[in-house]
């Protein structure tokens, strides 16, 4: 699966906090998001239009 940040809304030039609900991990992007997504599985992500300085 694969997306750019502007299709869902963000600016593509700004970074984005991207966090896997079933995996429990964190990542950031600048432009496209992608996933592989198993035969019958689910990906679940939350994207937050800012990469924050946790």
């Amino acid at each position: 699966m694969r997306t750019d940040l502007d299709a869902i809304g963000v600016a593509d030039d700004s970074c984005a906090t991207v966090r896997d609900l079933w995996q429990h991990t964190e990542t950031t992007a600048t432009g496209t998001i992608e996933r592989q997504v198993p035969g019958h599985g689910v990906v679940m992500l939350r994207v937050t239009p800012d990469c924050g300085a946790n």
